[in-house]
């Protein structure tokens, strides 16, 4: 499939949800290479206190959330093919990432930001107007 055919046939909604899907994980590996470099590069980074943990502490949280980061993409990548279960998949993420926001969303710009940008994937990636989407894709 060509990058025209899919531009043709992935309703705009779903292109806006996959966009969200895609630029959220790149800001949270900067976080996490900023958890690499030092405790002052995370703090700068939005990353929560990082003071006094281990070189190895630090080297597999960043290495845990590059995977999940990736992972993430992975299945945005299906969703925006039309994958409902992958649909479905980034919905309970959202879902759990919203909670896990709400305590950092009151604090901190980024974490309105983040907060209103996973809403937003969430709600685009259900549009009613996707519907038919989905629903080729499986048939």
């Amino acid at each position: 499939m060509t990058a025209f055919t899919v531009r043709n046939t992935v309703p705009a909604a779903v292109r806006a949800s996959f966009a969200v899907w895609v630029t959220l994980p790149l800001f949270t590996m900067i976080g996490a290479v900023a958890l690499l470099i030092g405790s002052g590069a995370a703090n700068a980074a939005g990353v929560g206190s990082a003071a006094g943990e281990s070189t190895t502490v630090l080297a597999a949280t960043a290495g845990l959330v590059i995977v999940l980061s990736l992972v993430q993409v992975w299945f945005a990548t299906r969703m925006r093919r039309g994958a409902n279960w992958a649909r479905i998949v980034l919905t309970a993420l959202g879902a759990l990432s919203l909670f896990t926001l709400w305590g950092d969303a009151v604090r901190s710009f980024y974490g309105w930001l983040q907060f209103a940008a996973v809403l937003a994937a969430v709600v685009l990636m259900w549009w009613t107007s996707n519907s038919n989407h989905f629903r080729r894709a499986t048939a």
